[in-house]
Order: C-alpha cells, then sequence, then structure tokens
C-alpha cells in the first residue's frame, strides 16, 4: 500500500496528461489486486477462527458432561441430582395442576 501511495504522489510531477492517466490505472490495478488480498486474509482469519470456535464448543460440551459424573464411581456429583430433584418437582406440581 505504501508503494501506491509513493506512485501517486509522484503523479503530482508529471507534466503529460496521457503519463498520468497511464500510472493512474497502473494505481488503480494494483489497488484492486491489494483489496483482493486483503479480503483473502480475512475469509481466511475468519474461517480459522470458526473452526477454533466450534473446537471449543465441543471441548467444552464435553467437559460439562464430564464435570457431571464422578471419574472413579460414575455416578452423578451433586449438581446432577439436585438438578433431577428439581426435574422430578416440576414434573409433580406439572401433574398436580388442573388442566386449563
Amino acid at each position: 500500500m505504501e508503494k501506491i501511495a509513493v506512485e501517486f504522489e509522484s503523479l503530482s510531477r508529471i507534466e503529460d496528461v496521457n503519463e498520468i492517466r497511464r500510472r493512474l490505472c497502473e494505481g488503480v490495478l494494483q489497488l484492486k489486486e491489494s483489496v483482493q488480498e486483503m479480503r483473502r486474509e480475512s475469509e481466511q482469519s475468519v474461517q480459522h477462527f470458526e473452526t477454533l470456535i466450534v473446537t471449543f464448543q465441543q471441548r467444552l460440551e464435553m467437559a460439562r458432561k464430564d464435570s457431571r459424573f464422578d471419574r472413579i464411581t460414575g455416578l452423578g456429583n451433586r449438581r446432577d441430582a439436585e438438578a433431577g430433584v428439581a426435574s422430578d418437582r416440576e414434573t409433580q406440581v406439572a401433574r398436580q395442576r388442573p388442566a386449563v
């Protein structure tokens, strides 16, 4: 990009209109190519980070599942038991409510 800026700056010293046009066209092409390259690099970065996010989400879900059970006994932990009790309570309360 800096090279392109220097090229545009040098245009101010040229007297020949045709030469100015020619160099402007070259500069525009270089700018377009630079923009395309920047776009490609940005898309690659986005894809890389999206892949990382998916990987971390999978690892987080696995850690959550693993944390619900004791590794030695295979039994659910206190939070798992509390969640089960709460679910059972909600089910019982729902059954006792009159139908609307």
